[in-house]
């Protein structure tokens, strides 16, 4: 039988090799803000795929950008993809304005701070007076527990300003690690951008015939098109021709 002494022993060695040479439990990290996108009424599969290939063609930061016009289904396609990856951390981030930005980023902060250590640093920087410190030191404690997880997909939604967001966005696997990059915007000057190359970039563009006819019979008649009388079919076809081939 084994004896109390051997017991505390053991228990002692576990301490101690925690202790010192500090088991990191970084990686057992799960979070996962995205909203529930299953009841859409449009799915676009093919647009996720043609994302899903992008990232699958790049190594350590893999980075898609999906760009169109207000309306055109953005969000929830940038959604779609950052569920569909296989990191552990799944975040969605509003990057509309450089506050939205912030306070997303300090979300983010307070759901992968999970040792006591790690939240006694959050609470310090979140102390600071001085904006531009407070700013640097946020995105360098994300990034270290972000480096360490090495498991991650961040969806940066909304952009209007690209040079607003590069100090936020993960561009260097030596400072964040591997991990998914995912934005949305609809500004179509990205592809001047020279930190963002030309292969990562998908402009999705307006709604197919086919693909306005199942927003237009989800929304009106909750069901597909195929399942309405051919009169009925025909007087949807002569009015989506009147409207805008976004939503």
């Amino acid at each position: 039988m084994v004896s109390a002494v051997s017991i505390v022993f053991l228990i002692t060695v576990i301490f101690a090799t925690k202790k010192y040479f500090w088991i990191d439990e970084s990686d057992d990290i799960s979070v996962n803000n995205v909203v529930n996108f299953q009841s859409n009424y449009l799915n676009r599969y093919a647009v996720v795929e043609q994302a899903q290939k992008i990232l699958s063609r790049q190594e350590d930061i893999k980075t898609v950008v999906i760009v169109g016009a207000g309306g055109a289904g953005k969000t929830t396609l940038g959604r779609e993809v950052l569920s569909s990856t296989e990191s552990k951390i799944k975040f969605e981030i509003n990057a509309e304005t450089e506050e939205s930005l912030n306070n997303s980023y300090l979300d983010l902060a307070e759901y992968i701070a999970v040792s006591e250590s790690e939240k006694n640093n959050l609470e310090l920087i979140k102390n600071l007076k001085d904006a531009a410190s407070k700013k640097k030191s946020l995105i360098r404690f994300v990034s270290g527990i972000l480096k360490k997880s090495s498991n991650w997909a961040l969806l940066f939604d909304n952009v209007v300003s690209l040079v607003q967001i590069k100090p936020y966005l993960p561009l260097n696997p030596v400072v964040f690690g591997k991990g998914t990059v995912i934005i949305t915007t609809r500004n179509e000057n990205i592809k001047e951008t020279n930190f963002i190359a030309d292969s990562q970039i998908l402009d999705i563009g307006g709604l197919s015939q086919k693909e306005k006819r199942e927003l237009f019979c989800s929304i009106l008649f909750k069901c597909d098109f195929s399942k309405l009388a051919l009169e009925k079919q025909k007087e949807v076809d002569e009015f989506l021709q009147n409207i805008p081939e976004l939503p």
